[in-house]
């Protein structure tokens, strides 16, 4: 049996009937834990793209990283700081070196070019789904078992966390220990407000992506129907936002529809936008745009290289200095994470820039002793045109996005 996440009706069935069971298991938790795996377990074979052979192998690599972070559980008072640091870095090591064969058709196909010796192996690639948000979680697992903040893990509550179904495909990023306090709260958690919050999300996801995301699709980059090479320069530029529009509207009913589904068991996942396009800088929209992924890369990416920077003497007296390099190495993983084309590393790299310039711009504008550009820093104009800005700068980031539609030709053609 196949069918498609969150759009299929046969997909309602199945997780109305999860609903119905895990919420009559109530306390029994052992088996309600045991229930949701071979639950998700099910529902992940459905997916078209999903088969025994992924399942097994996300099994396997589950246990392997569990085994790990007990490892580092066990050691926090008597193990050798050595050994734990070892442990914990060829675990993430490993994590991420799967995470790059999987995602990089150009590592996966040298790879296999020399392992099969065969010219053209593209019909062998292989690929894992949600691969992208796995492996997040799993070092996110590995990382705060290293730092001590997760002082007891169970095998059945870590493979939840790992193949809970309503957030497998996109998210949202949930943390382990927020994620195992909702399933020891599911129990006692008050069903008429669950299925009463949990509709209003799936229908407002819904409405979102059958409604609104339909309407803009033809009007979009994405449409087959549109030529990008015939379009005037304005015809373009209103193209670009529609698509903008477009993107946000899928992404967010996607979030809209697995945080309702979790929510109808009891679990609540952790919210992934907020206004973005309302925000008056690239910084405060990053902060509410894929708000999970955006919390993981600053807690793992960017603090911890700014911590190894500012040992530096000369980066530790210049912190504006510092903070940049860090943005941009945070931004270009970002960009490396979702997508496994130049085009995605320079999406990457535009928004980096685009957040070291903003943070330069702070600091001058703290310095500032006029009047006058105080009152307008603290205007509703002034959010305005920050709102305006920002969105346009989003926008015209998303072009690197389109990059399978749009090449460099076509877009000189707008200028």
């Amino acid at each position: 049996m196949r069918f498609e996440f969150y759009y299929d009706i046969t997909f309602w069935f199945f997780c109305a009937a999860a609903v119905v069971v895990y919420r009559l298991l109530g306390r029994y938790q052992r088996l309600r834990s045991l229930f949701l795996v071979l639950c998700s377990a099910f529902m992940l074979l459905a997916l078209p793209r999903f088969d025994l052979y992924s399942l097994g192998f996300m099994i396997l690599v589950s246990s392997c990283v569990f085994l790990a972070g007990r490892a580092l559980q066990r050691s926090a008072e008597t193990g050798r700081g050595a050994a734990r640091r070892a442990i914990a870095a060829g675990s993430i090591v490993v994590i991420a070196l799967q995470l790059v064969f999987f995602k990089y058709r150009v590592v996966q196909s040298a790879l296999l070019r020399t392992v099969l010796h065969r010219p053209d192996p593209s019909g062998d690639m292989v690929f894992v789904l949600g691969v992208s948000y796995f492996s997040f979680k799993m070092i996110h697992f590995v990382v705060e078992c290293y730092k001590g903040g997760i002082a007891a893990a169970s095998y059945l509550d870590f493979l939840n966390y790992v193949l809970f179904f309503p957030a497998f495909i996109s998210g949202p990023i949930a943390r382990y220990e927020s994620f195992r306090t909702e399933l020891a709260a599911a129990a006692r958690a008050d069903l008429r407000g669950d299925l009463r919050e949990a509709g209003v999300r799936i229908v407002n996801g819904l409405f979102k992506k059958l409604v609104l995301a339909i309407i803009l699709y033809k009007y979009t980059f994405m449409s087959p129907d549109l030529d990008p090479a015939k379009l005037s320069r304005w015809s373009a530029l209103l193209t670009t936002y529609l698509s903008t529009l477009y993107f946000y509207l899928d992404f967010s009913a996607y979030s809209d529809v697995a945080i309702g589904a979790a929510r109808a068991m009891g679990i609540r996942l952790p919210e992934n936008f907020n206004k973005p396009f309302r925000k008056p800088n690239i910084q405060k929209l990053w902060a509410g745009w894929h708000i999970s992924l955006t919390q993981w890369l600053t807690d793992y990416i960017y603090w911890p290289l700014c911590r190894k920077l500012r040992k530096r003497l000369f980066l530790a007296d210049h912190p504006v200095f510092l903070s940049n390099v860090s943005i941009l190495v945070t931004f270009l993983v970002c960009g490396m994470w979702h997508g496994d084309t130049a085009a995605f590393v320079l999406w990457g790299l535009y928004h980096g820039v685009g957040l070291s310039v903003l943070n330069a711009y702070q600091k001058l504008k703290r310095r500032a002793r006029s009047d006058l550009l105080r009152r307008y820093f603290r205007s509703k104009l002034s959010l305005a045109v920050g709102a305006f800005l920002t969105f346009n700068f989003f926008a015209f980031g998303m072009l690197f996005f389109f990059a399978d539609v749009l090449s460099l030709d076509v877009v000189r053609g707008w200028f």
